[in-house]
């Protein structure tokens, strides 16, 4: 049996769906049939998400990709350390959700590059915030790039 693949994602920005679709994707079974999946982001933002969602899922902080086991009903996670409780406002552009969507994306690429995880999935980001944060990319394509 061929081994399954890792693949990060990343959260997106902290204050729009992101966190939501991921916690709600990673709710089926069916994904970890497939894959192993690691997020990148912050685990406050994830805890909301679960917590709004009313979702049974636990967070699984792993403080490697690879040591992602993608087990269901565990979300692996890197905590970015980006944002506390608190620290941001839902639906509203900022430089620190911008900063913070921008890291998880870099980071989720250099773990593709040192061929820790084979794809990366991207959820939204706010390209007004990222501008607002000072990295001057029109979208996702253009940091991958």
């Amino acid at each position: 049996m061929k081994p399954k693949m890792r693949i990060a994602i990343t959260m997106g920005d902290p204050a729009g769906v992101g966190p939501e679709i991921i916690v709600k994707a990673l709710s089926h079974v069916e994904i970890y049939q497939k894959c192993i999946p690691v997020v990148i982001g912050d685990r406050a933002a994830l805890e909301d998400a679960i917590r709004f969602c009313n979702l049974p899922i636990e967070l699984r902080e792993v403080s490697e990709v690879t040591e992602a086991r993608g087990e269901f009903g565990n979300i692996d996670f890197i905590n970015m350390n980006k944002l506390l409780p608190g620290e941001w406002e839902y639906k509203k552009n900022s430089a620190k959700c911008g900063e913070a969507s921008f890291q998880y994306v870099i980071y989720g690429i250099r773990q593709a590059m040192e061929g820790k995880i084979q794809a990366v999935v991207t959820a939204p980001i706010n390209k007004e915030s990222i501008n607002m944060a000072g990295h001057h990319y029109s979208g996702h394509t253009e940091i991958f790039a």
